[in-house]
């Protein structure tokens, strides 16, 4: 006996697959965060740091991930430093 397929819209496979991966990212938080206690481990203050600057880059770029671009507005070029009526002066 064939099944039916059954297609869902791109909201239904987001519902689908998005609780699923974020578990899985807090879970491995959560085992990270094992690595703190003190006594089985030792680490210096940079490198808590450094893995707490991985994590909120990651978080950078996924919170940027679900933003749509913007959009990009048209720039005029203007000189920075513009010289009086604009004409060259040389001595």
């Amino acid at each position: 006996m064939a099944e039916a397929t059954e297609t869902k819209t791109p909201r239904e496979r987001f519902l689908s697959v998005a609780p699923g991966r974020v578990q899985k990212v807090l879970d491995a938080l959560d085992h990270l965060a094992k690595c703190g206690n003190a006594k089985p481990y030792e680490f210096t203050e940079d490198e808590v740091n450094e893995i707490g600057g991985a994590i909120g880059a990651k978080l950078v770029e996924l919170d940027a991930a679900f933003k749509p671009p913007m959009p990009a507005e048209p720039r005029k070029f203007a000189f920075l430093a513009q010289s009086d009526g604009g004409e060259s002066t040389t001595s």
